[in-house]
Order: C-alpha cells, then sequence, then structure tokens
C-alpha cells in the first residue's frame, strides 16, 4: 500500500510466570497513522482525540489486543479490517487505535 510513511513496533502479550505481559514481536513496521474523526471515535466509544487510524500492509502479523509503540507513544489494538483480494496497491489492514491509558485502559 502506497503512503506508509510511518513506522512502528508492534508488542503481543506473552506468558511470563502467572501474568501476561506485552513482548516485542516485529519493529520498524511501515503504517500510517491517523488521527480518528470525532464522529468516528465517538461512534465506536472511544475518547475524542485519543483514538487513532492505523493502516499496515496486507499480510502484516498484528491483532486485537496487540499494542504498537509509535513515535515516543504506546496504542492499544481495539478493532481490525482486513481489506484484501483488492488491485495490489489497495490490499490492506486497517487498525481502530486508542492511546494507552485512555479510557482509564
Amino acid at each position: 500500500m502506497f503512503g506508509l510513511d510511518h513506522q512502528c513496533s508492534i508488542e503481543r502479550k506473552v506468558a511470563q510466570g502467572t501474568k501476561k505481559v506485552f513482548s516485542p514481536l516485529s519493529s520498524g513496521m511501515r503504517c500510517l497513522f491517523l488521527p480518528m474523526s470525532a464522529q468516528a471515535a465517538i461512534q465506536n466509544g472511544f475518547d475524542v482525540g485519543y483514538s487513532w487510524d492505523v493502516y499496515f500492509e496486507d499480510g502484516t502479523d498484528v491483532r486485537v489486543g496487540d499494542r504498537l509503540v509509535y513515535n515516543g507513544g504506546k496504542y492499544l489494538v481495539n478493532g481490525k479490517r482486513d481489506f484484501t483480494g483488492l488491485a495490489a496497491p489497495v490490499n490492506h489492514i486497517h487498525l481502530l487505535v486508542t492511546t494507552e491509558n485512555a479510557n482509564g485502559q
């Protein structure tokens, strides 16, 4: 997908003793972080100003529940939509992401 001008790291929860902690999965992943519109944030039950639309190349290993680290911030993946089977430059993954600690997370 064209326009993936940002890079981030993806972290996934793994068992460590009796609890689960985030552990690095991959780094330097090409992505695009865009602020979510106020209307979309409200419709999704997110805080305005702490919600993001994030795009990755099709096939990127990223799941709901993962954490993204971008530009010094930490973000939780709350939703995922795959857009596949389209013309090559249009295939992509769209994530609904909130800033960690927004809404008490």
